[in-house]
């Protein structure tokens, strides 16, 4: 097969220029080719045609499926994939990355200069933090190793997912049917067995010999022969790295050893734990640097230099990073001091403190200094404390007394400008429960304020002009306060001139600035919130009668806004997702199908742009729910999961996870859900009665049917008169039925109708009791319960469509009618 430059630029010469081969592989050939379309340099990985009719076919394929599944700045990303045809009928995949022009670590290794520690440490944290990303994605690289680290203005990017390389005298891989797949010098003695439960930890040693290698200038086994290497490996002794290195820390000693154990329950458990280790010897390494340049100022200087030289020493002390990030930056470091009190309230700061830090410490996107380590600089400096644990937020703390309450207020400060970004006090009876609230409240709060700034960060880098950004965030604040003025204290004519005010506002910003995306976006954010008010006056509240916008006249600017922006910028994730909320909102007003439709294609084609994008998950979970498609929608719940690094969603998520396993009917499922919400958010009133609705779903047995009483009577007296509560009696009458006792169903069930007003009762509730009178075998009493549902409305049908309790019913003719006319046809197109 002819692999002329000109014949493959010619086959994809709408996106790709080739240039030069940049490197050749056992499996595949990367060309430095530029970016048509965005004008810039790329490397395009190309299938060898040898590797195609074989199983290297498939290989490749599946190194694209992965590396194009792990979005992280420490991983090479994968910009674009398809196949290439060739004159002779043959196609080959090919993937994009961008075009790192820098070394790799191997050839970094091969300098006679030797790696400083420092340098060492942080590479081998980035490598471990782009392994705890992928591990979580359950993927298990299997040949991490210097040539598959690259070095972009020295920072790590690891490269070449699930492809074995060729044999080389450099680089001894074996990559033979029946053999291990990785390379010798850095395989772990469970991947050369080719134990197949190996699992992220054979990473951990990789990377381990990785480190060992970069501090001691050469390989822990370097064997004349593979034989020799392997021995090594599967030998029980780890090689004393002091041999090389006389002056090596015993804590990198240490920590090397433990990655490079030959039991794998003896390394670190994670990578994340491995990750924690190493930036713990950084700051380790930088509290002794500081300490040794005190003691030096204070004992050899001369009194009148002293004041000079502490100037100078500022200016070069290291004080966190100044050019490109060198920790995580899908993680945000965050420093907490211990929290300061009079004496009588400073044990109970110290223990809020620790507490504080433990739960953060379980936040994937954070990265919170552990609290023994700041205990010991209790009131230094903020700029010491700065310099010793570099962080990108501080929180600050004070705990007071306030007669028989303890209040607590918790400010997160930006060290690098002081700023103080959010503020929260809570007032709290220092009890267990009382304390277990304040915790989760504060580290919500901070979680939140996190997030939030992460956002605005974001945003702020799409306008150009400081006036604008003002002007945009002066916007946004009469937005906030128009919404909070409406739902909040009914002020509803004030609510709505602060949105023409900040319609006024946006429209000098979008003159001032019509190059940036965000400004007509935040406009059409305005009109949707408007139409959004106005149905709240009016449904929830019956303000029918008074002069309120027109919610379609809002809503249809809102769209036609976003429109004509995606017209200009089609890749746009943002409005993508925002689109797709109108077409949901306008969706469940007329019930047109074809909306639900495009809202899907809308979120499909964000989540496919902006895989971290958490809120076009959530919301693609939804309208796949909305359709019936549960299994797709349970995929993208998984992955609104992982897209929030902070857990700022995670408790209604997981509510949405436990809905959507009912629905599939994976108990099992529901009830870890349900386990989980419980332990992590013990005081949110989301998983009070996931359990009793689990056993509504899909149990019989008197025990739960007493536990599920239970949760209730405890639920009673904070929720005893609304539509939750009769809901909780509907789910516990099923449960009776199921179990025999139709009598003390048929109670509850009356029960629930006399909290919500009978046959009056919302349409969820009508609903709900239809699927007990289904229970009890009482179908025609389901079936006008059903029509009444959807007359009162006809939102209700999908879920009557798919859901799995109606499946008996379906069968019977008058199921289409009491749906408000459904065919038959269209029902037996159901599941």
């Amino acid at each position: 097969m002819d692999l002329r430059h000109d014949v493959l630029s010619g086959t994809i010469a709408d996106r790709y220029q080739i240039r030069s081969v940049a490197g050749r592989g056992g499996m595949a050939i990367v060309y430095l080719a530029w970016d048509l379309r965005h004008d810039r340099a790329v490397a395009l990985k190309l299938l060898r045609p040898e590797q195609g009719p074989s199983v290297g076919k498939a290989r490749f394929l599946r190194e694209i499926q992965i590396a194009a599944h792990l979005s992280h700045p420490n991983i090479l990303a994968v910009l674009d994939s398809g196949l290439i045809d060739f004159p002779d009928g043959e196609s080959l995949p090919f993937y994009v990355m961008p075009f790192v022009d820098d070394r790799n670590l191997a050839e970094r290794l091969a300098d006679p200069t030797p790696l400083p520690v420092d340098d060492a440490l942080r590479i081998a944290a980035e490598v471990a933090s782009a392994l705890q990303h992928a591990h979580r994605h359950g993927i298990v690289h299997r040949d991490i190793k210097p040539a598959n680290i690259l070095l972009q203005d020295g920072h790590a990017l690891v490269t070449d997912f699930g492809v074995a390389r060729e044999f080389e005298a450099s680089s001894i891989t074996l990559t033979s049917a029946g053999m291990a797949i990785g390379t010798v010098q850095y395989m772990s003695p469970e991947q050369l067995s080719a134990d197949p439960k190996l699992d992220g930890r054979a990473d951990i040693y990789a990377l381990g010999c990785v480190l060992f290698e970069m501090l001691a200038g050469r390989s822990p086994y370097g064997g004349a022969s593979p034989q020799e290497t392997c021995a090594g490996h599967m030998s029980g002794i780890v090689p004393d790295m002091r041999r090389h290195v006389p002056d090596i820390s015993p804590e990198i000693q240490a920590v090397v050893e433990q990655a490079m154990a030959k039991n794998p329950a003896d390394r670190f458990a994670t990578a994340a734990d491995f990750r924690q280790a190493l930036v713990r010897l950084q700051h380790l390494r930088g509290s002794t640097v500081l300490r040794t340049r005190h003691w030096w100022l204070r004992t050899a200087l001369a009194p009148a230099l002293i004041v000079v030289a502490l100037a100078a020493a500022v200016l070069w002390w290291p004080r966190g990073p100044t050019g490109p990030q060198d920790w995580d930056s899908e993680t945000t470091r965050v420093l907490i001091p211990p929290f300061s009190a009079d004496s009588r309230l400073q044990p109970l700061a110290d223990a809020f403190t620790q507490a504080l830090i433990d739960q953060l410490q379980e936040i994937p996107g954070l990265s919170v200094t552990a609290y023994d380590m700041v205990e010991p600089y209790r009131g230094s400096d903020p700029d010491s404390l700065q310099a010793r644990f570099p962080s990108d937020w501080r929180v600050g703390g004070t705990l007071t007394r306030r007669g028989d309450t303890t209040e607590v207020t918790a400010r997160l400060v930006d060290p690098a400008t002081g700023r103080q970004a959010a503020t929260l006090s809570w007032s709290f009876v220092p009890t267990d429960g009382g304390k277990q609230e304040v915790y989760d409240s504060v580290g919500s709060f901070l979680r939140a304020s996190l997030w939030e700034e992460r956002k605005v960060e974001a945003q702020r880098s799409q306008v150009s002009d400081e006036g604008v950004w003002q002007l945009l965030e002066q916007a946004g604040a009469l937005r906030t306060m128009g919404r909070e003025a409406v739902l909040r204290i009914r002020a509803d004519q004030l609510g709505f001139r602060s949105l023409d005010t900040a319609d006024s506002l946006l429209a000098v910003a979008w003159r001032r600035d019509k190059g940036s995306s965000l400004i007509p976006l935040e406009i059409a954010r305005t009109y949707e919130l408007r139409a959004f008010l106005t149905e709240y006056l009016q449904q929830r509240l019956g303000d029918r009668d008074r002069e309120l916008p027109d919610p379609a006249v809002a809503r249809a600017a809102a769209l036609s806004t976003v429109e004509q922006l995606l017209r200009d910028h089609p890749r746009n994730a943002a409005a993508l997702e925002f689109r797709g909320l109108i077409r949901m909102g306008l969706y469940r007003t007329t019930g047109v199908d074809s909306l639900l439709t495009a809202a899907i294609a809308d979120f499909e084609r964000a989540t496919i742009l902006d895989s971290r994008a958490v809120v076009a998950w959530r919301e693609l979970s939804r309208a796949y729910l909305q359709a019936g498609r549960y299994p797709e929608s349970m995929l993208a719940i998984d992955a609104a999961m992982r897209a929030d690094p902070y857990r700022v969603y995670r408790a209604r998520l997981l509510r949405g996870r436990f809905e959507i396993a009912l629905l599939l009917q994976e108990f099992r499922q529901a009830e870890e859900d349900c386990l989980a919400g419980r332990r992590e958010f013990p005081i949110a009133d989301l998983f009070a009665d996931c359990e009793v609705e689990l056993a509504g779903r899909s149990r019989g047995d008197l025990a739960s049917t007493r536990r599920a009483l239970a949760v209730t009577d405890s639920i009673w007296r904070r929720d005893h008169d609304s539509l939750f509560a009769a809901q909780r009696y509907l789910w516990i009458g099923a449960l009776l039925s199921r179990a025999g006792l139709g009598d003390s169903a048929d109670r509850l069930a009356r029960r629930a109708a006399d909290l919500t007003g009978g046959a009056q009762a919302p349409s969820p509730l009508l609903v709900e009791q239809a699927i007990l009178r289904l229970v009890r075998g009482q179908d025609d009493s389901a079936l006008a319960l059903i029509a009444a549902a959807v007359q009162r409305n006809p939102g209700e049908i999908p879920y009557l469509l798919n859901a799995p309790w109606f499946t008996p019913l379906r069968q019977d003719p008058r199921f289409g009618a009491a749906l408000g006319g459904v065919t038959p046809d269209e029902v037996r197109a159901r599941p």
